[in-house]
């Protein structure tokens, strides 16, 4: 339907259902501070927006800078000249194969630390 063929009809059902709806959204704020209120330490909250805390612990282990270059570094060397694929580096580092990854085509080819010496395997070349 277009709004130019709107009757005066139509626009009174669409208040009376507009109206309706705000009376509904009205009830269930209400409902939902009632019900937070029974939740353990906890407010009834005025908005309907979340909160964004402002710092959120990770369970995650922060390494230091560089940690990840020493690591890959170390795992490099002692594969030796026959060199070591991303998985296998994975395996002995515990470092995600993404960062892996991004480590041998970004930070290893710039720095010339690493070698492709086979399909998929790398080497350092210090």
């Amino acid at each position: 339907m277009k709004i130019t063929e709107l009757t005066s009809k139509d626009l009174k059902k669409i208040q009376t259902l507009i109206e309706k709806k705000e009376s509904l959204q009205s009830q269930i704020e209400s409902i939902d501070q009632h019900l937070n209120s029974f939740a353990p330490g906890s407010s009834p909250k005025p908005s309907a927006k979340p909160k964004r805390r402002s710092a959120v612990k990770s369970t995650k282990t922060k390494r230091r800078r560089g940690a990840v270059t020493e690591t890959i570094v170390k795992a490099l060397k002692t594969a030796g000249k026959t060199g070591i694929s991303a998985k296998e580096l994975v395996a002995k580092t515990g470092i995600k194969t993404s960062s892996i990854n991004s480590w041998i085509h970004i930070t290893g080819k710039k720095s010339k630390l690493v070698k492709r010496v086979a399909k998929g395997k790398y080497a350092y070349t210090g």
